[in-house]
């Protein structure tokens, strides 16, 4: 099994650091979103003239807004380190960035 794995790994492009630097940047932007979304949702909460159904609504989708946030960043975070696992088998440790 590791002799496949191995062998599987060898193959990687050479453009997967590249790639691995462009998510790096996704996870900013993914960031600004969120903070951006948030704040928007927020503010429609602090409106007084709000009904209790709205005020609910808003308090899931901002729930939502987070989950969604924590699931995209922590699957970022998680993809360079398997790169870099990856490279380690290979026995390239220094392209991983």
């Amino acid at each position: 099994m590791p002799q496949k794995l191995q062998q599987g790994i060898s193959q990687l492009p050479r453009y997967a650091p590249l790639i691995n630097k462009l998510s790096h940047s996704l996870q900013l932007v993914a960031v600004t979103q969120l903070v951006s979304a948030t704040q928007s949702i927020v503010m429609q909460l602090n409106n007084p003239n709000l009904a209790d159904n709205e005020r609910k609504i808003l308090e899931d989708n901002l729930i939502v807004t987070w989950a969604a946030g924590l699931t995209n960043f922590s699957s970022q975070v998680l993809q360079p380190l398997l790169l870099k696992a990856a490279y380690r088998v290979e026995g390239k440790p220094s392209q991983a960035s």
